[in-house]
């Protein structure tokens, strides 16, 4: 839990909002995929040994993956105040809170910013995926299509984007002095 951080969850670990609950179902989802991939690794490992036949395309299955799951969980990540950033400063002064509201504001800024960015980019090769039917692996062998992972990836983007702007608002209120109706 970062610093002057406030979840939308109460006293009993419960989500608060239907918002909430959809991030938390999205990651949920992310970490079903993990463990199917563990499954689908172990299946492979298996066959290679004992049979010396492998799962085809558990590699792009994977690497598809991987991506996906990081990106369906980006949204909880950030509610949740797990997102990977450098607090030191934050920490330090923990104890004046109209200090570190002005920094969480601009890291609110910077996330939102990034993730726009990253949508905006993404949003052409998930229309040319779309629309061109784009896939990985060899034909006659194994192929996935791509745009499920760019449209994980822009719904990520979004929906971070999206949380990110409310935990700016947070700040802001904090900053100018309004409380939290969090």
């Amino acid at each position: 839990r970062l610093v002057g951080m406030k979840t939308e969850e109460n006293k009993a670990g419960r989500v608060s909002s239907a918002p909430g609950l959809f991030l938390e179902a999205l990651s949920a989802f992310g970490g079903i995929v993990v463990l199917m991939l563990m499954v689908l690794i172990g299946a492979d490992i298996l066959g290679r040994t004992l049979f010396n036949a492998p799962v085809r395309g558990v590699a792009e299955i994977a690497s598809l993956s991987i991506v996906a799951v990081v990106f369906l969980q980006l949204p909880q990540a950030i509610r949740s105040g797990r997102m990977l950033r450098s607090d030191g400063l934050l920490l330090a002064l923990a104890s004046r809170p109209r200090m570190t509201a002005p920094l969480q504001l601009l890291n609110d800024i910077l996330l939102f910013l990034l993730m726009a960015v990253l949508l905006w980019f993404g949003t052409g090769p998930f229309r040319q995926s779309w629309r061109t039917d784009e896939y990985i692996g060899a034909l006659g062998d194994f192929t996935a299509p791509l745009w499920p992972v760019r449209l994980a990836i822009l719904i990520g983007c979004a929906l971070g984007g999206l949380y990110a702007l409310v935990m700016a608002a947070r700040h802001l209120r904090q900053l100018t002095g309004r409380t939290d109706r969090a």
